[in-house]
């Protein structure tokens, strides 16, 4: 007889937040579906109380922010915040000592990480697809320990190499943005890279010694590059 207890989607009910009492009588809890439930708040600490959850997926729901503390502490292998283009503000702290394989917040109108909202966190596979995004705050992402991050599908202009300085990071999905010019130098920063993913940007031209001093294996460009 196992221990483990997992509750699935609850798809099309009406649940409009959602705190630590949600739950709490299935303290055994390991997999959490709600998909598309109408959820509109998470309370600070909503999940607190589920010390073995390690599959939490919430996607197509109405959150329009994460609040402080609302997955502090977590240790999960799958998290996925893919919302209806809703979820605009991240919180500082929102994710501290938040530690996962996966997290998932594509499918949103993200434009900013503010300083702290990852606080001593380790994130393998981090998805930021379909956001708003242009630029990323230097050393927001370069301590979490990221192996994949996925930023296709916003609006960056250019891989500012400050931005990103993911020594760990081994692939870089980044199809779809308006990056028009690859810089030399502007990898020096992502000396572990393996995989990059460019189909589908503004590409006019690539000088010689972009590629310089990297370990790639897969590079992936579109129609418009000219090197």
């Amino acid at each position: 007889m196992t221990n483990e207890c997992r509750l699935k989607s609850l798809e099309g009910s009406a649940s409009s937040d959602f705190n630590e009492k949600s739950v709490f009588d299935i303290p055994n809890l390991d997999s959490l579906d709600l998909y598309d439930v109408g959820l509109q708040e998470m309370k600070a600490g909503a999940f607190g109380n589920l010390p073995h959850l390690k599959w939490l997926s919430l996607p197509k729901n109405n959150l329009t922010e994460i609040k402080t503390n609302t997955f502090s502490d977590q240790k999960i292998i799958y998290l996925d915040l893919s919302f209806k283009y809703s979820i605009i503000v991240l919180h500082p702290g929102a994710f501290k000592n938040f530690n996962a394989n996966l997290l998932i917040l594509a499918n949103n109108q993200l434009t900013e990480f503010p300083s702290g909202v990852f606080e001593n966190v380790t994130i393998r596979t981090l998805i930021l697809a379909k956001n708003l995004l242009h630029t990323i705050a230097p050393k927001t992402l370069s301590t979490i320990a990221l192996n994949k991050l996925a930023l296709s599908n916003n609006i960056f202009d250019e891989i500012n190499p400050e931005s990103f300085d993911m020594q760990q990071l081994i692939a870089l999905y980044f199809r779809g943005n308006l990056v028009k010019l690859l810089r030399p130098g502007d990898l020096r920063n992502l000396s572990e890279l393996k995989e990059l993913w460019l189909a589908g940007n503004d590409l006019e031209e690539i000088p010689e010694g972009v590629f310089n001093n990297t370990k790639l294996t897969v590079l992936n460009l579109n129609a418009k590059q000219n090197c």
